[in-house]
């Protein structure tokens, strides 16, 4: 064989047209995901606000709890100076000024772990927040208004909620992006259709070359792909009927939420009504008791045992005010609600 030299330069141009929407439908696809994951960050977000105000009606009962038990350790304090009187002067034995300093010295152990509770929790509270910062601070008594239906409107907070909810809304665009999917998929059934141009210059002498110019339109249509096409559209719509259960399990899952939520707003609005009360004549009977003790007609035992269903009621109290806040928090995430 004989050889020579042969100069060849070229440009080629392609141009896709048309693939069945293979190629279109992949791309509307995508954006779909990429809007689910917006709205998973939204669903994020609503689960950092709930965990926020959980924390923040927790730090809100510890405070007031602490209180109680100051209030707790002042009451026990006058009542030692009284039976401290009563029995220097020998109108009361001495077994009342032993139970009088055993009671202080519980308010005592209790005011210790109250204030130990309130730090606990302002330091749970900094975390949900994201600070990083000491917890020399004061939690402030605020709590969430109530909400619209938050007791009869089942329906109307159910239909709020399938519209609101974040999670709700990326499983739908999930969907979406998966039925788009299946239809790119499907598209690998039919042709591709393309279109090139070339430009090539060309000849054994570089000083004279000769210029050539040729354009196609390209029909790709594989006959058989060893049933790639079919596994691959079975997986899509089997991806894409895991997705539609996973929204359907969430509905039903929303509905619960809401229903629980609703119900446990309203347990506690008639728990603190009925704390309230109970406080109320805690309180009532405290100062009877005090009275009876002071007259010297009422034993120790009686006045302990009142001042200890005093105590007890401020704290059912409390807690029955904490049990509001963190319901209407939970409503308020259910709802799909960040304000």
């Amino acid at each position: 064989g004989d050889t020579f030299n042969f100069w060849n330069f070229g440009l080629s141009l392609s141009q896709y047209i048309w693939d069945f929407g293979q190629t279109t439908g992949r791309y509307r696809a995508a954006k779909e995901t990429a809007a689910a994951q917006g709205a998973v960050e939204q669903s994020t977000t609503l689960q950092v606000i709930l965990t926020v105000r959980t924390a923040y009606f927790t730090a809100r009962a510890q405070r007031a709890l602490l209180q109680v038990a100051h209030d707790n350790l002042a009451n026990q304090e006058r009542h030692l100076t009284q039976v401290q009187g009563f029995v220097s002067v020998g109108t009361r034995p001495e077994i009342d000024l032993a139970q009088a300093r055993t009671d202080r010295a519980n308010a005592q152990v209790q005011l210790i772990q109250s204030e130990n509770a309130y730090a606990i929790a302002k330091a749970q509270l900094n975390q949900a927040m994201g600070v990083e910062g000491d917890t020399n601070y004061e939690v402030r008594d605020e709590s969430l208004s109530e909400i619209k239906d938050e007791e009869t409107g089942g329906a109307e907070l159910l239909e709020e909620a399938i519209k609101s909810r974040p999670d709700l809304m990326s499983l739908e665009r999930q969907i979406a992006a998966q039925r788009l999917t299946v239809s790119a998929v499907k598209g690998a059934y039919g042709p591709s259709l393309s279109a090139g141009m070339a430009f090539t210059e060309s000849g054994v002498d570089i000083t004279s070359l000769t210029w050539n110019w040729n354009a196609s339109v390209n029909l790709t249509w594989p006959l058989f792909s060893g049933l790639l096409t079919y596994s691959q559209t079975k997986e899509a719509q089997a991806a894409l009927t895991a997705v539609i259960a996973q929204r359907d399990t969430l509905r039903q899952q929303v509905r619960v939420e809401l229903e629980q939520s609703r119900l446990q707003v309203r347990a506690a609005k008639a728990a603190l009504s009925a704390a309230g009360e109970a406080l109320a004549n805690a309180r009532e009977r405290l100062r009877l008791a005090e009275a009876r003790y002071a007259a010297g007609v009422g034993s120790i035992i009686e006045l302990g045992d009142a001042q200890l269903q005093a105590a007890s009621s401020a704290a059912q109290s409390v807690q029955s005010e904490y049990s509001l806040g963190s319901a209407r928090a939970l409503l308020l995430k259910a709802l799909g609600r960040f304000d």
